[in-house]
């Protein structure tokens, strides 16, 4: 991450690029001109002249299609973070005779310099400072986003300065001619690593194979429509001469191509006769093999730069440098944030890194600590740098974003008048008509409500016989029931879903849409996991892309705003204070191979006046195997000892014996049927959750169970046992 090494990175990429063109005439493949790189002027070689960028603005064709004015964008957003100051893309129908402004012309403008450019040039595309002039121009609008993309990450990121400023010679040409490459009349192997899973795991319906895989047999599909000779295996295979590398695999070409990416980038290139498809993860991966599909989209024989890289539009690039460690990778996030994985580095390190962002100007917002984990959030106007560090892991990650794109958690500031006491509430689900559920109804001193989960709406079983889940209208009841303000309104301050599976979510979205306009919901809360994060894990779902979250949101009156999540965030709610241990990004960069896996794990804390202690429950959705073990890899009972605890999955295949004795309970509520928790504690199962469930219930000490099949079950907080409330409610609307 350090300039210094991305100076010379850009030093060994133009080596790279002049030794790759004597590779570029075997194979059947041709190149299109003899030369290979022409720079009359770089960055490292000359003395630069500097401009300043916020004297420029970014011209473009009125034609320019989609993915072109993407990149052009990404370019203006980065200047404005660079210079403080609004930088203008226009298009060319606009004269150029304001001589307070120069011009960046990026691809085929009416600019004569444009056409210029491009002379002599047969592939690829040119990079030139004509005059004061920018010009970045390609033979067509994939080359032209490769030209931009460079000059993004090889000149404004490694030249620029904090006020704008980057060094390019006046007479700067950079010229990258292509390779055309034969696809359909020389045979290609399509190599993806041999760690990858790409076997079909039948007793899960919606898990099947890792993205690169499923990437290798789509590549293959459509190759082999066009008649080309196309084979698939793994880099367990000795290396041949034309092979098309997904991913990350044992190929020199891979490594070689992947060293020469930032951490942001992802791309395609040829090396050496190999087409490497690659990002550094899973996610960023993703992104190179649709754009791989568009290249191929305009016909068999393709046209390849060494390196064609890209950045994804909306992550922030202009990230100050962490000094210590070593930046392992990077993963996607939902709302367009970006995480960074930093292994090997000290608590030493990771305050020094915060001690820099202060000293550029970024605010603290945020700080937490949980034992030996420490997180702090600083931000600037366009920039929110969200950070952790596990001493036990040894390892700082980094959330970066735009605080404009979502709401972190808020905790309540204002003065309130105190209504009723807190409690929490385990939602009555009808297990006759549904696949399972979970919800609970927090009632907060101000008579408002918080809310974590739901329940499952009609199964296929219940439906075939005429049956109909009303789990929703057993919500709007519940919340009457326990209603207390003075002004009868129902006001739910937030909405927490743990993880997206169906039976967690789906009445929320019925519920706002039957009752979206009679209620209030200020907030929806969820650590959302990004299909390129959980695409193989076992049996994924994704309500928040798939635009369902969003069309609860319009049927609620007012609508309501997204908080993101993050483990060690904390917040405080009219009496209740709310912390989060755990979240999907905790496993990072392991792969996700359970869904379950992905729920947030979070305590709620109620001071108790009585003896100056608190009351502790914790929520753990449906946190499985894996997920258990880092909990107590990062925390000890100081944290995790809790007086009412929700058992994790409803009962099933879910955390540790070693958690839930860490844990150690005095009340629990079992999400689940009374005929199923009187079967799972029965002890007559032998495998490891019926064993865990008995050990539970026979072992543990538990003083009360409850599920939620019969009765809803209030327990006032702080809670004493002995001191629960159950109480029925008909599926039948009681409050018109």
């Amino acid at each position: 991450m350090k300039k210094t090494m991305l100076k010379r990175l850009l030093s060994a990429l133009l080596c790279l690029l002049m030794l790759l063109g004597a590779f570029a005439s075997c194979n059947g493949n041709k190149n299109t001109t003899e030369e290979t790189t022409v720079a009359e002027n770089t960055a490292d070689d000359v003395d630069p002249n500097a401009l300043t960028l916020d004297h420029y603005r970014i011209i473009v064709s009125y034609k320019i299609k989609d993915d072109l004015r993407d990149s052009a964008r990404r370019m203006v957003s980065l200047l404005q973070a660079y210079t403080g100051k609004d930088v203008m893309l226009r298009e060319d129908d606009i004269t150029a005779e304001d001589a307070s402004y120069k011009e960046i012309l990026i691809g085929a403008t009416n600019r004569a310099a444009s056409a210029e450019s491009l002379a002599g040039i047969e592939s690829g595309y040119v990079i030139q400072n004509k005059g004061g002039t920018i010009i970045i121009n390609g033979v067509d609008e994939l080359a032209t986003a490769d030209a931009v993309e460079y000059f993004i990450h090889n000149i404004i990121r490694k030249t620029g300065d904090p006020q704008g400023t980057i060094s390019l010679a006046n007479d700067f040409v950079l010229k990258q001619p292509y390779t055309d490459v034969d696809l359909k009349n020389t045979p290609y192997t399509i190599v993806y690593s041999a760690t990858l899973d790409d076997s079909v795991d039948t007793t899960y319906a919606n898990n099947g194979i890792d993205y690169e895989v499923q990437l290798a047999m789509d590549l293959r599909d459509l190759l082999m429509d066009c008649g080309a000779n196309v084979t698939v295996t793994t880099d367990a295979a000795a290396p041949v001469a034309n092979e098309i590398l997904l991913g990350s695999t044992n190929r020199e070409e891979n490594t070689a191509f992947l060293k020469s990416l930032d951490y942001t980038q992802y791309g395609t290139g040829y090396v050496n006769g190999k087409i490497v498809i690659a990002g550094h993860g899973p996610a960023t991966t993703a992104m190179a093999g649709k754009l791989f599909k568009t290249i191929l989209s305009k016909g068999t024989t393709v046209s390849l730069a060494p390196v064609g890289a890209r950045s994804n539009g909306n992550w922030i690039l202009s990230l100050p440098e962490y000094e210590g460690g070593v930046l392992v990778s990077v993963s996607e996030c939902y709302y367009n944030e970006m995480l960074y994985y930093i292994a090997g580095t000290t608590q030493e390190e990771y305050e020094a890194y915060a001690a820099k962002l202060e000293g550029l100007g970024y605010t603290k917002t945020f700080e937490n600590e949980i034992e030996a984990n420490y997180f702090d959030c600083y931000e600037t106007k366009k920039i929110r740098v969200y950070m952790s560090y596990s001493a036990n892991e040894k390892v700082t990650r980094l959330f970066v974003g735009d605080p404009d794109d979502v709401e972190y958690p808020q905790s309540s500031t204002e003065k309130y008048q105190k209504v009723t006491d807190m409690s929490i509430t385990q939602l009555q689900l009808d297990y006759n008509t549904n696949s399972g559920g979970m919800g609970y109804v927090m009632t907060l001193e101000d008579g408002s409500f918080f809310l974590i989960d739901s329940g499952s709406t009609t199964n296929a079983s219940a439906a075939s016989k005429g049956l109909t889940n009303n789990d929703r209208v057993r919500i709007w009841n519940t919340l009457n029931k326990l209603n207390k303000r003075p002004d009868g309104k129902i006001v739910i301050r937030g909405w927490l879903i743990t993880h997206c599976h169906a039976d967690h979510i789906n009445v929320f979205r019925k519920f706002c849409e039957v009752y979206g306009q009679k209620v209030t919901i200020e907030k929806y809360y969820e650590c959302v996991v990004p299909s390129s994060v959980a695409y193989n894990s076992k049996n994924p779902d994704f309500h928040m892309a798939a635009g369902r979250v969003e069309k609860a949101k319009n049927q609620v009156k007012g609508g309501f705003d997204y908080v993101a999540l993050h483990t060690g965030m904390k917040f405080y709610q009219y009496g209740l204070n709310f912390e989060i241990l755990f979240t999907i990004e905790d496993h990072f960069p392991s792969r996700l191979h359970y869904f379950n896996d992905a729920s947030t794990v979070f305590r709620m804390t109620v001071p108790d006046q009585s003896d100056d202690g608190k009351c502790q429950v914790l929520i753990t959705g449906d946190l499985f195997t894996q997920g258990s073990k880092k909990l107590l890899q990062r925390y000890t009972a100081a944290t995790l000892k809790s007086d009412i605890l929700q058992v994790s999955h409803h009962g099933n295949q879910g955390a540790s014996k070693a958690f839930y004795r860490t844990v150690a309970p005095s009340t629990c509520f079992w999400p689940c049927s009374q005929s199923s928790f009187e079967e799972l504690v029965s002890g007559i199962g032998t495998t490891s959750y019926y064993v865990i469930d008995r050990y539970i219930y026979t072992e543990l000490g538990v003083k009360e169970h409850y599920t939620n099949s019969d009765y809803a079950v209030q327990l006032p907080l702080p809670y004493a046992v002995g001191y629960a409330r159950r109480f029925a409610l008909p599926t039948t609307d009681q409050y018109p």
